[in-house]
């Protein structure tokens, strides 16, 4: 068996986390790779933690359970997953969310993409993704912002999608900000300016019941359809991406 990290950043799932961790492990197992799923919890208040806690990947010790102090948001948590599975010393380190959005089999393709081409970074490219026009648009805007300001073409800038192997993610990682609020655009933008081995690999999207995803944006309020938590994390995604752009971490 093939031992991998999954760095899984959690809030509010109680009612998609078993599946996903079970469905995710079977496929994994099936085509020989052996999971640690280290779950970088954002204070959920749904009872996610008593979810996983009653599952019995928990129980056997596969499943590695941390807990923001507060609420910090998705970035923060993403980062701190990220740390958790490079301390986990091992070789191939995948980053998934957890609400079971991602067909499992998706997956294990990036993974196999992964050692059959060498490749340091998998990104995988979402097909089938469907979602408001408000998050198509602000999707294409950042594309066109990183193609003008990095020069990087990238067609899925912000997936959460990931495989990277233990050496380059630690590289990758000294030069993006611990506490930022986009790390996964961060590290489009590190790997495609690296020379490392990076390909991008199509995944399958999952469609799940919205009423059952914990969302970040469900309980905001609106204005003119556009969650207000939405517009401010674009607001400070856009402010992240200036400051890395003229004054970027040097690892």
């Amino acid at each position: 068996m093939i031992p991998v990290a999954i760095a899984m950043p959690l809030f509010n799932e109680a009612a998609n986390i078993s599946q996903t961790l079970s469905d995710l492990d079977q496929a994994l197992c099936r085509y020989g790779y052996e999971a640690l799923f280290i779950i970088q919890d954002d204070a959920s208040t749904d009872g996610s933690i008593n979810t996983i806690q009653a599952h019995t990947l928990f129980d056997q010790g596969r499943v590695h359970l941390a807990t923001n102090q507060m609420n910090m948001g998705h970035g923060p948590s993403v980062m701190r997953a990220y740390s958790r599975a490079v301390s986990s010393n091992r070789e191939l380190i995948v980053h998934i969310d957890s609400d079971g959005e991602v067909d499992a089999q998706s997956i294990v393709g990036c993974l196999d993409r992964a050692r059959l081409s060498n490749a340091e970074v998998v990104i995988g490219l979402r097909e089938g993704r469907v979602g408001p026009g408000y998050r198509r648009a602000v999707t294409l805007l950042l594309r066109l912002s990183l193609l003008a300001a990095f020069g990087v073409a990238s067609p899925d800038v912000n997936s959460p999608v990931r495989v990277y192997t233990r050496s380059r993610l630690i590289e990758l990682l000294t030069r993006c900000p611990k506490e930022s609020v986009v790390p996964h655009v961060l590290l489009t933008i590190l790997a495609h300016q690296s020379d490392g081995n990076l390909v991008y690999q199509p995944v399958r999207m999952v469609e799940v019941d919205e009423v059952l995803i914990g969302s970040t944006w469900r309980s905001s309020k609106r204005v003119l359809g556009i969650p207000i938590r939405f517009l401010k994390l674009v607001l400070r995604a856009f402010q992240e991406l200036v400051v890395f752009r003229f004054h970027p971490k040097r690892g």
